[in-house]
C-alpha cells in the first residue's frame, strides 16, 4: 500500500510527544544565501559566524511569571568558520537562509565580527580579550518581532566602523591582562527586509587604529570609592565609575 508523503509528515508531527523528532538542521541544496565578507585588519581575525535559526514547528517550553508553561518559537544556533579567500585579508562565508529539516528552520539573524589574533605587539604575556562586530536580522524570519527596534538597512549592506585597542588589567580576583577591541557600540544591530526567495550580501570592513591605545586598570582592593582607572591615549586619567572608555573622547584625540 502506498501512502501520501504529506500524510506521513502529519502523522510524524502529531506523534511528536511519543517519538523524538530529529531537530537538526538539514539545509537543502537549492538554497538562497546570505553572503558575508569580513576584512580582518592586521593582528586580528574573524570570529565564527553565529547563525540563529528559528522554527514555528519545533517550539520550546518557557515558564512565565504566572508559573504556566507556554510554547514559544524554537531556536537553534549554527556556527560557521569564515574562509580566507587570498592575501587581501578578506574572509568569506555563505549562510543558507533555509535551514531545512523536519523543523523547517529559517534564518533569523547572523552575528559576526573580529577579535585580536595576537597580543604581543601591544601587551607582553597578555591574553586575547573580547570581540567586536555586528548583528544583522532578517525581518521575514520567525521571531522577527524581537528585532523590531533594529534600524533597517538596504541590501547589499556595507559597514566600516572604527575600533581602538583596549588593554584591561585585572588585579582583584585574578592577575591577568587582556587585549580587546572597543568601538562606539561593540556589537551594533541592523535589519534587512528580504523577500521570500531573496539572498543578501553583507560586507564588514572594520578599521583598527592602534595609534590610540586605552588602558583600564582594576583597583587592587575592593572597597567603596575604588573604581577602574581609565588612561586615555593623551595621558588623561579618569576614575569615576565608568565601565567603558569614552569612544568619542578617544576619536577626537
Amino acid at each position: 500500500m502506498k501512502y501520501n508523503p504529506l500524510f506521513l509528515s502529519a502523522v510524524l508531527l502529531s506523534t511528536a510527544g511519543c517519538v523524538q523528532l530529529n531537530k537538526e538542521l538539514n539545509p537543502p541544496s537549492d538554497n538562497v544565501w546570505i553572503e558575508i565578507t569580513v576584512k580582518a585588519p592586521e593582528n586580528t581575525k574573524p570570529i565564527p559566524v553565529n547563525s540563529l535559526y528559528t522554527s514555528q514547528i519545533c517550539k520550546r517550553d518557557r515558564l512565565k511569571s504566572d508559573m504556566k508553561i507556554y510554547k514559544i518559537t524554537g531556536t537553534k544556533v549554527r556556527y560557521l568558520t569564515m574562509n580566507l579567500a587570498d592575501d587581501s585579508g578578506l574572509y568569506h562565508v555563505k549562510v543558507p537562509r533555509n535551514g531545512g529539516g523536519v523543523c523547517q528552520w529559517q534564518l533569523s539573524r547572523v552575528t559576526f565580527g573580529i577579535k585580536y589574533a595576537s597580543v604581543e605587539h601591544l601587551v607582553k604575556n597578555g591574553e586575547i580579550g573580547t570581540a567586536v562586530g555586528i548583528s544583522v536580522a532578517f525581518s521575514n524570519g520567525y521571531g522577527s518581532n524581537e528585532f523590531i527596534d533594529y534600524p533597517v538597512v538596504s541590501n547589499p549592506f556595507t559597514l566600516s566602523p572604527i575600533y581602538y585597542p583596549l588593554i584591561t588589567e585585572w588585579h582583584f580576583d585574578k592577575q591577568v591582562t587582556y587585549l580587546s577591541l572597543f568601538g562606539r557600540i561593540n556589537f551594533d544591530s541592523y535589519k534587512i527586509r528580504l523577500k521570500t526567495q531573496e539572498g543578501a550580501k553583507i560586507t564588514f570592513l572594520p578599521q583598527v587604529d592602534e595609534s590610540k591605545v586605552v588602558r583600564m586598570i582594576e583597583p587592587k582592593e575592593n572597597k567603596l570609592g575604588s573604581y577602574f582607572r581609565i588612561i586615555y591615549p593623551d595621558g588623561t586619567v579618569t576614575s569615576t565609575g565608568e565601565v567603558k572608555p569614552d569612544f568619542d573622547r578617544v576619536k577626537a584625540m
